[in-house]
């Protein structure tokens, strides 16, 4: 393998560096616990299996095109329309060997999968580790841009500044999920399963996403999570193609949700279909970049609805919901809803 050469430069364009940074940040391991095994494969956030086959055209889906390999402001089609990528490429990450990746998750790659609390939990514990790393990933690449230009960190724009920080706190949640998660599979005869959560039933829809997102308000205005907070208790979304149906996952670790989410996740529950339509896109759209769309539904979408997808309004929406102190704006129609197109 050729070796990647290190320098740095205070010449080198920003451009430049913004793809040679791209490069330079990937993690390759497998996050099984224990687990030294070299041979690391591309695994499927979302299995191509019973997921990403089901929603694909000619062999390809969509996706937004902000992802852990953008190219940024580079891309001059981002905001008008979704990218179109291999079913064999989409939602894979480095994160698992071969051995692990089959033997773990055998249970969710066949065609007809059980809706029960373990399914949700390894549905959950690949994402927990897919997001881990695009985390880990960002701060690598961000760290080598400081570092090759001689800057610190402050030195970065605001929003660039803020994003790492954000990043460097969930790195810390999904690690204290994660390793709750790592006990139960090194002794699961003695221990509970870590994951709770509600499996909602939906329409048959043309989308799916692995992701989590971190809700600052319930409906009522109660305080859940702090922005910029030390600590904070991830929700993980795995929304999936069942059948003729839809299955909604809402997950948190076992101490989260006896703590802080049960009645919260019994009002989503409880919300209209509608309502939960509305709901379930908002939050897709910015939990992650693990987001699979149908080719046959993508055209259909606006120039306005790609830029929500893309998330180009994102930091604009948390932080009116940190000042509105109200989880409803998550119920707010805002132009999208997944389940219609």
């Amino acid at each position: 393998m050729k070796k990647i050469k290190h320098f740095k430069s205070t010449n080198i364009s920003d451009t430049q560096l913004w793809v040679e940074s791209i490069r330079h940040m990937r993690i390759s391991h497998c996050f099984y616990p224990g687990c030294k095994n070299k041979n690391i494969i591309k695994s499927h956030t979302l299995q191509n299996n019973g997921v990403i086959s089901k929603l694909a055209l000619k062999n390809q889906v969509c996706m937004p095109r902000v992802s852990r390999d953008s190219m940024g402001p580079l891309d001059k089609k981002m905001g008008l329309e979704l990218r179109k990528v291999g079913k064999n490429i989409a939602t894979t990450f480095t994160g698992f060997c071969k051995e692990h990746d089959d033997k773990l998750f055998a249970d969710i790659e066949k065609t007809k999968w059980q809706i029960n609390d373990k399914t949700a939990f390894l549905f959950t514990y690949r994402t927990i580790c897919s997001e881990l790393q695009t985390k880990q990933e960002f701060i690598k690449r961000i760290d080598y841009i400081v570092n090759k230009k001689f800057w610190k960190i402050s030195n970065l724009p605001e929003y660039t500044q803020a994003d790492y920080q954000l990043n460097k706190l969930a790195v810390s949640d999904l690690k204290r999920v994660k390793n709750q998660c790592d006990h139960y599979l090194e002794k699961s005869e003695d221990k509970e399963i870590p994951i709770l959560g509600i499996a909602l039933d939906m329409p048959q829809a043309k989308f799916a996403i692995s992701g989590y997102y971190i809700p600052y308000y319930d409906f009522n205005g109660k305080l859940m999570n702090r922005r910029f907070g030390e600590v904070d208790f991830p929700v993980f979304v795995n929304i999936i193609p069942y059948g003729n149906k839809t299955i909604a996952f809402l997950t948190a670790s076992r101490d989260d949700y006896e703590k802080f989410y049960k009645d919260f996740f019994a009002e989503i529950n409880d919300l209209s279909l509608v309502k939960k339509e509305i709901f379930l896109t908002n939050i897709s759209i910015k939990s992650s970049d693990n987001l699979v769309i149908s080719p046959e539904a993508a055209k259909n979408l606006t120039r306005d609805q790609v830029k929500l997808i893309e998330g180009e309004n994102n930091s604009d929406y948390v932080a009116l919901e940190t000042i509105a102190e109200s989880g409803r704006l998550d119920l707010i129609d805002k132009g999208l809803n997944l389940f219609k197109i």
